[in-house]
């Protein structure tokens, strides 16, 4: 075929592409072999990486998103008494944000920072953490998720110069006020998804009127101690707190397991 004759481009019908005269030519089938590997090579890379960044997001997504056991409202014996008993009987939330506060001496205000997050190496790259921080003044009842990840217990053997963790619970825990008093009995779930657990804790006897504030204490049970290994705000009445719709009780909430203090 002379590569100098004029030709018109049309469309093949059993393809859509346009027409190529010269790919039927002997001269250039080498280079129409490649042209058709090195077409498909790409397609192939430009699938397999949406594909990737899809997958990427959505994995991320789910180590991210708390189990069910994490954000839900514990019903115990002593959150029904009280749901029968009062009428406004309700369950309040906090965002350990900020909040204004008023020097009474001066009349200055300043803006004071709580970020649920006491500092030290531990809470600073977010190893362990505290959400969904549930209350009920009318049941004197705390509730808040605790959760940690490995690094948390990588954490725990640097510190604590130990070859292994000890089995069975890691933790144990205290809630304490402003004051130094502390405050009920502990009740928990568990959970756990990828690298994080998770544990709903449940406290009981809390007087809401004498504690400005509360302090989620943590202890590592491998080293007995008096002092908590971390400690997270998880109550500030300074703080306004938000409403939070809870469903009438069916009864007390399955899995619970008491610690005590």
């Amino acid at each position: 075929m002379d590569e100098n004759v004029y030709y018109d481009n049309y469309m093949d019908d059993n393809d859509g592409e346009q027409y190529d005269p010269f790919e039927e030519d002997p001269r250039y089938k080498r280079y129409y072999k490649i042209k058709r590997v090195v077409k498909f090579t790409a397609k192939t890379l430009v699938y397999v990486l949406v594909f990737g960044v899809v997958a990427a997001l959505l994995f991320r997504v789910y180590t991210i998103q708390e189990p069910d056991m994490a954000t839900e409202f514990i019903w115990t014996e002593e959150g029904m008494a009280a749901y029968d008993k009062y009428e406004d009987f309700t369950v309040y939330s906090q965002k350990m944000l900020s909040y204004m506060w008023t020097d009474p001496d001066t009349g200055e205000s300043k803006e004071v920072e709580r970020d649920s997050f006491n500092g030290g190496k531990v809470i600073g790259d977010q190893t362990m953490c505290v959400s969904n921080i549930h209350f009920v003044k009318r049941a004197g009842q705390l509730q808040v998720t605790f959760r940690w990840n490995q690094n948390a217990e990588k954490n725990l053997l640097t510190d604590f110069k130990i070859d292994s963790l000890p089995a069975g619970e890691l933790f144990r825990f205290t809630l304490e006020d402003e004051k130094g008093n502390m405050y009920g009995d502990v009740r928990y779930l568990s959970g756990s998804r990828y690298v994080y657990e998770y544990r709903r804790l449940v406290f009981d006897g809390i007087d809401f009127s004498a504690a400005n504030e509360l302090y989620l204490n943590i202890y590592f049970s491998g080293h007995p101690s008096l002092e908590p290994y971390e400690q997270l705000i998880v109550y500030d009445s300074y703080i306004e707190p938000f409403e939070i719709e809870t469903e009438a009780p069916k009864g007390v909430t399955k899995g619970l397991v008491k610690t005590g203090k």
